[in-house]
């Protein structure tokens, strides 16, 4: 892309290089411009890509059971031996994961979220996950604080479908893999209302 100055149909050893959407490159040519062609431009954006899944992981993990909760998730990720070989590898797996934790965590705060209507209380309300409770053990309360604001939820569909749009320019189809998570859970819930959040 740097020596044909064209960003938009990648090439190698003069060959279309069609394997895998443009996200990881224009990251490493991004990473190129400030630190040089190296490995460590190469791998640069990987290592970004894994910090910022492991905050997105916190924040989601903290707003499902408290701080504790987002620690110990956020820990658990970055220390798995996957995170360590792909965080320092030039490839486009850490995107892939950064935007599928991000639309799956839209996709959860949309799936609690408050319906609109003049009688919804003032104050945040916390909720037990029933649905959660059943497929994870019985025994494990989760709780998630329900988005009020119809700017909140509007906030939340943009993520989803942003999120699924740059999971697909990181890796192709199996970025939309959130889709069949929303999916089967309006099918298991039978709730129509559910679906409604994501149109």
């Amino acid at each position: 892309m740097i020596e044909r100055a064209d960003y938009i149909i990648p090439y190698f050893n003069n060959h279309f290089r069609f394997d895998k959407p443009p996200l990881a490159y224009w990251a490493q040519v991004a990473s190129y411009r400030l630190f040089g062609e190296n490995d460590f431009g190469a791998r640069f954006p990987s290592t970004i890509a894994a910090a910022l899944t492991a905050l997105s992981i916190f924040a989601w993990g903290s707003r499902i059971g408290g701080n504790r909760v987002g620690w110990s998730a956020a820990i658990v990720f970055t220390l798995s031996l996957q995170t360590f070989v792909h965080a320092k590898a030039a490839v486009a797996d850490m995107w892939l994961v950064l935007f599928v934790t991000l639309a799956h965590w839209a996709g959860c705060e949309l799936f609690f979220a408050k319906k609109p209507g003049p009688e919804l209380p003032e104050s945040d309300e916390v909720v037990e996950a029933p649905v959660l409770r059943r497929s994870i053990a019985p025994s494990l309360r989760i709780t998630v604080t329900k988005i009020e604001s119809a700017g909140g939820r509007i906030f939340c569909w943009l993520m989803f479908y942003i999120a699924l749009a740059f999971a697909f320019l990181a890796k192709g189809p199996i970025g939309w893999a959130p889709l069949l998570t929303v999916g089967s859970t309006i099918f298991f819930t039978g709730d129509p209302q559910v679906a409604k959040r994501f149109k």
